[in-house]
């Protein structure tokens, strides 16, 4: 997960957790890029657009343009619910789209249809 407000990454852990992920954090898009080219391999990256240094749009981007990355899955999580951005982060790459507060009943149906039955039931 990569957002740069630690409560929001506190929320969608707690999350997360319940469906029964392990989460790896970082707090902008240079930590994140760097995280994501080393082991472990990421199922699903869950990305803030709005970051310090480096954007979310920018973020993305660059994961689509790398081989070793190609088929990542990013559920692009945002506060900005402007079609211009929506948009925006589909021809980026953005698998899914999610506005913050995110909301667990919709993060799961994505991570279910962008990964198969979640390891967890819980809902």
């Amino acid at each position: 997960m990569v957002d740069d407000h630690p409560g929001i990454r506190a929320g969608v852990r707690r999350i997360v957790r319940r469906f029964g992920f392990t989460v790896d954090e970082a707090a902008d898009g240079h930590a994140a890029l760097g995280r994501l080219l080393v082991p472990p391999r990421y199922d699903v990256v869950l990305l803030d657009l709005q970051l310090p240094g480096i954007d979310g749009l920018s973020v993305l981007a660059t994961i689509r343009r790398d081989p070793r990355l190609a088929d990542l899955k990013v559920i692009v999580m945002t506060v900005d619910a402007r079609l211009t951005t929506m948009v925006a982060a589909a021809h980026q790459g953005g698998d899914r789209y999610v506005l913050k507060p995110v909301d667990p009943t919709l993060l799961r149906r994505h991570l279910e249809q962008l990964l198969g039955p979640l390891p967890c039931d819980a809902p």
